[in-house]
């Protein structure tokens, strides 16, 4: 600060100002990252723990009943070409 020069103690509180202002912002910033990073890590948590439910279930139900296999078998197989059907 220079007490001759009239408006340098203004432009020292402005640039004061805009360095908190500056910070503030860093700061939430930062914040918001943290919290989306949580939130992620939560939601990869949740999935894996979702993963490994259906695939205790898919394998307990196939070992309870062993024809479902070929249940599913016939259910995925398509109608294509040799169906037998003439136009």
């Amino acid at each position: 600060y220079d007490p001759f020069v009239p408006n340098d103690l203004l432009q020292y509180w402005e640039k004061q100002a805009l360095a908190r202002e500056r910070a503030k912002l860093e700061q939430e910033t930062r914040e918001a990252l943290e919290q989306q990073r949580i939130l992620r890590e939560q939601l990869e948590r949740e999935r894996q723990e979702l993963q490994l439910q259906q695939q205790q279930q898919s394998h307990h139900q196939q070992q309870q009943d062993p024809a479902s296999i070929s249940k599913m078998a016939t259910m995925m197989m398509g109608r294509g070409r040799g169906r037998g059907v003439s136009n």
